[in-house]
């Protein structure tokens, strides 16, 4: 097995799933003439034409409008030796597989019918607009007229182009086939070697294959356990999306696409989606991204009303279908736990909470999020011939609400973060009682006798 064959075969594998829009359809008209089998630079043209047709195909989004003629490669001295392998249809993963071994398994033979090739492909294209790529090593053979056949394509009604690449022709075959493109608006490639035929090809298919995307899935900081699934949803105009899936193997992998703007995601087994990203491909280039799967981080910031800081450490619970993940007391609060949707329960001292629905943990991610908590700060001072602010003993300070306490701490003076409301405040060894009216953000402080 060749190494060409082997990443198509690997290509086939990862990109099942992924589906892309093409602005045109593309043909190639593959020469397998007798004359293939002569050597350039050491290799026979065959060969090399077969190696960079893999590399053409690892490149296509996988259900792009793709076709395929062959000629030669049956029956030697044969003119009429011209077969549509494969019609102008999105390819399938599958398909792939099979057109890579069909093309292993070409071998060349035959005339060099590229007239009657150029007219056998008007009716392939079924009235969709696109490229016809020729890539030959000779002259037409078969008594055709190359400049009335291209003529025929350009007067079809198709929007169609012709770009011809001509491997190791010499001027009078070049001249011949100038005149194809001129005619149809393509463009002429010459290719004295297999690298340059290579670049010939691509810079002819370059609009259909669009740019590529290197995408790794990492958990923890590194590769996760199962082969990830990757989302991939191309924004249309008009507001409408493309939603494509993939199995991206290997991991790190490379994905083709169209161009376009995309939002990228990823899963592993049946944890939830990570946050997507939004990529841009661009022709010819290779976009990197990298998503974060798994467990994300989240930092939690408290604030009272517009700008005040706690100047305490309330609990801070993170909850998940009402069961508690996890808890802390910490300034600003800090949770790693898996992606998903949360919610936040900050408890301001006894029966008081303020709860906040609807937090997303983004897997692979740092997300920080600010609760503005509808709360403000009250100051309890106790001063009477038992009880002076900062001595010992200390007064067992109370908050009430609707007459029943809510909270209470021993210390002089005592201050309390309560959620915004009426309360009344008073101490254990007095009966007076002294009404607050607490806003959000608000500061306030009150003197008991």
């Amino acid at each position: 097995m060749t190494r060409a064959f082997f990443m198509l075969a690997v290509f086939v594998l990862s990109a099942a799933g992924i589906s892309a829009q093409t602005t045109e359809s593309f043909l190639l008209i593959f020469d397998a003439s007798g004359s293939m089998n002569e050597k350039i630079s050491g290799q026979p043209k065959l060969s090399a034409a077969k190696d960079v047709t893999f590399k053409l195909l690892e490149r296509f989004p996988s259900t792009s409008d793709f076709g395929l003629i062959i000629y030669g490669h049956r029956r030697a001295k044969d003119c009429n030796d011209i077969e549509v392998v494969r019609e102008i249809n999105p390819i399938k993963a599958e398909q792939l597989g099979q057109l890579s071994m069909m093309l292993m398994n070409t071998v060349a033979k035959g005339e060099t019918p590229i007239a009657q090739s150029l007219l056998k492909s008007i009716a392939v294209f079924k009235g969709k607009k696109g490229k016809i790529l020729l890539v030959t090593d000779g002259r037409e053979e078969c008594g055709g007229d190359i400049c009335a056949a291209a003529r025929k394509v350009k007067e079809s009604g198709i929007d169609l182009r012709i770009d011809v690449v001509g491997f190791g022709l010499g001027a009078v075959a070049e001249k011949q086939l100038n005149c194809v493109t001129q005619l149809t608006g393509g463009r002429y490639y010459p290719a004295r070697d297999a690298a340059s035929l290579e670049q010939s090809m691509f810079s002819s298919a370059q609009d259909i294959i669009g740019g590529r995307l290197n995408i790794s899935v990492i958990e923890g900081g590194k590769g996760p356990a199962s082969m990830p699934l990757v989302k991939l949803v191309r924004l249309l105009e008009g507001g409408a999306e493309d939603t494509q899936f993939t199995v991206l193997h290997p991991n790190p992998g490379t994905i083709n696409l169209a161009v376009g703007s995309y939002m990228v995601s990823a899963s592993v087994g049946t944890g939830d989606s990570s946050k997507a990203k939004i990529v841009e491909i661009i022709k010819g280039k290779a976009t990197e991204v990298t998503i974060g799967v798994g467990s994300g981080t989240l930092v939690v910031i408290l604030k009272m009303g517009s700008d005040n800081l706690f100047t305490q450490e309330p609990v801070v619970t993170l909850l998940q279908d009402n069961t508690v993940i996890n808890g802390v007391s910490s300034f600003p609060a800090s949770f790693q736990a898996q992606a998903g949707r949360y919610s936040l329960l900050v408890n301001l001292g006894g029966v008081q909470a303020y709860k906040q629905e609807d937090v997303l943990i983004s897997a692979g991610e740092k997300t920080e999020v600010t609760l503005q908590v509808p709360a403000g700060e009250v100051e309890v001072k106790i001063e009477n011939d038992k009880y002076s602010p900062r001595k010992a003993p200390y007064p067992y300070t109370q908050v009430f609400k609707d007459g029943r306490q809510i909270t209470a701490l021993s210390d002089n003076p005592a201050r309390f973060v309560l959620m915004q409301g009426e309360y009344e405040v008073g101490y254990a060894d007095s009966a007076a009682r002294s009404t607050v009216s607490v806003g959000s953000g608000s500061k306030q402080s009150v003197v008991l006798p």
